[in-house]
């Protein structure tokens, strides 16, 4: 599991998080891996995807 936000790093979803009024690509930036769970740092309704 340590490898799995290099992974979502990879993709370039872009999104805002609607709380911090950021942009970014990656879903790396709002997950965390700690010990063998996996967890989103902002939940769903924060978020907004980009149309590609």
């Amino acid at each position: 599991m340590t490898g799995f936000p290099a992974f979502l790093d990879q993709a370039a979803d872009e999104f805002w998080i609607i709380s911090t009024g950021h942009s970014t690509t990656g879903l790396d930036a709002i997950v965390e891996v700690i010990d063998s769970k996996v967890r989103m740092t902002h939940p769903p309704e924060d978020l907004v995807f980009a149309e590609n």
